[in-house]
């Protein structure tokens, strides 16, 4: 006969599997939120390349000095533009360079007036 600290087998499987699913569900929710957290690192390392790639563009075809200048980083959805901030005091525009997020290609680039 079953009393208090020997319950009959029957609950002693429901508790087993009790346990075991809430381990389970436990470990894929650790795991979801560690593999959730990984890409913002990646997305920080793109922005920061694709300034870099946007940069080099910019100099290469343009002959824009901007090492002084901030660059800016304008999310478009898939791309990304990247420009720099004109000074106060100059009248003009900025080039600007479409970047696809994926893979880093340039896609395009124009210069505004």
């Amino acid at each position: 006969m079953p009393d208090a600290f020997n319950p009959p087998p029957r609950a002693r499987q429901i508790s087993r599997n009790l346990a075991l699913w809430l381990i389970l569900v436990l470990v894929f929710l650790w795991a979801f939120s560690f593999l959730r957290s990984r890409p913002t690192e990646d997305l920080a390392t793109k922005k920061n390349k694709a300034l870099e790639i946007g940069a080099d563009y910019i100099k290469t075809h343009y002959g824009f000095d901007i090492r002084d200048r901030k660059l800016l980083l304008v999310d478009k959805g898939a791309t990304w533009d990247v420009t720099y901030e004109v000074p106060k005091d100059r009248i003009g525009g900025a080039a600007v360079v479409t970047i696809d997020k994926q893979t880093l290609k340039i896609l395009g680039s124009y210069a505004t007036q």
